[in-house]
């Protein structure tokens, strides 16, 4: 289906019931004719401009008390299933992400600390305990770049 389709496939109820909302096409999905007050519920589209949509959720419209629809229906559980798309990434990417930085973070602090302890205390500097710092040194900066 593309957006910008008029495929109504929305025709109108023989029988309309006084107060009622009437069917209506939102470019998108029929909604069906519907009692004032209700909130209708229906499948999400299969594809739209190309995307394939997982049809397992619903998507939804307001009938209001005067048998108006409201102005849009809600579509915010039709999630697209293309799993390539950076808007919804893997969450698995996600978590592993949070544990890199996590670890990185947790390596900056503890680096930091062992170089503070090693110049702040002058009777510990012998040469073993400076190729240590300068090879901490080292690690912080490539941590600070980025790598």
């Amino acid at each position: 289906m593309n957006i910008t389709s008029t495929n109504n496939t929305c025709g109108p109820e023989k029988v309309l019931n006084p107060g009622w909302c009437p069917s209506h096409w939102d470019l998108l999905l029929c909604w069906r004719t519907s009692k004032p007050g209700a909130v209708v519920y229906q499948a999400c589209f299969d594809e739209l401009n190309g995307m394939r949509y997982d049809t397992s959720q619903n998507a939804s419209r307001r009938c209001k008390s005067n048998g108006v629809w409201e102005n849009s229906s809600d579509y915010m559980n039709c999630r697209p299933l293309d799993t390539n798309n950076p808007l919804y990434p893997d969450p698995s990417i996600v978590y592993t992400s949070y544990f890199y930085y996590g670890g990185y973070t947790i390596s900056l602090v503890a680096l930091v600390a062992a170089v503070s302890i090693f110049v702040y205390f002058k009777d510990l500097r012998c040469l073993r305990n400076t190729i240590h710092t300068n090879l901490m040194c080292t690690y912080i900066l490539l941590i600070l770049h980025g790598y």
